[in-house]
C-alpha cells in the first residue's frame, strides 16, 4: 500500500491508496485523518478553556506551558506525520499544508507572550492576548479541517 503501510494501524483504509476517504470509522476501528484532526482540535480546545480560566489566578503559567505542549505535540504529529502522509497522496495539496504548518510557531509565539505579560505583571494584556491567539487558532482549526474536507 505504499507510504500508508509505513503507518502501521494509522489509516489502513484502501480508500487512501486514491487520494480519498469516506467520513466513517474504518474496518479495523480507525478513525480517517478529518475524524482524527477533529478529535484533536476538539481536545486542544478544552485546554484553552482551561487555560483561559487559570489567566485569572496563579496557575496562569503553568497553564499556558500545558497549553503548549499540547500544541507543541499536536503540531509535531502534522507536521511529522499526517500532512507529509496526505501531501504525498495529494501532492497539488503540499503547498497549502505547508502553509497550515507555517503559522504552527505564531500559536507558540503567542502562547510565550501570553506568559511573557504575565511575568511582567501585566495580566490585562495576557488576557488580550490570549484571547487573540485562541481566535487564530479557532480559525486554524476550520481551515485545516476544510482543507482536509475538499481533499475527500
Amino acid at each position: 500500500m505504499g507510504i500508508i503501510s509505513e503507518l502501521p494501524g494509522l489509516w489502513e483504509d484502501p480508500r487512501l491508496e486514491a487520494g480519498r476517504w469516506e467520513g466513517r470509522m474504518s474496518e479495523n476501528g480507525n478513525k480517517d485523518p478529518l475524524s482524527t484532526i477533529q478529535a484533536a482540535h476538539s481536545r486542544i480546545d478544552a485546554w484553552f478553556e482551561t487555560t483561559r480560566s487559570a489567566l485569572a489566578n496563579d496557575e496562569a503559567t503553568s497553564a499556558c506551558a500545558q497549553l503548549r505542549e499540547v500544541l507543541e505535540t499536536h503540531f509535531a504529529q502534522e507536521e511529522e506525520l499526517y500532512f507529509p502522509t496526505l501531501w504525498q497522496l495529494r501532492p497539488d495539496q503540499e503547498k497549502c499544508l505547508r502553509g497550515l504548518i507555517a503559522t504552527h510557531a505564531v500559536y507558540l509565539g503567542k502562547v510565550d507572550k501570553t506568559v511573557e505579560f504575565i511575568g511582567a505583571g501585566r495580566p490585562d494584556d495576557a488576557v488580550a492576548c490570549f484571547e487573540e491567539l485562541q481566535k487564530l487558532f479557532a480559525a486554524h482549526e476550520v481551515e485545516e479541517e476544510q482543507t482536509l474536507r475538499d481533499m475527500r
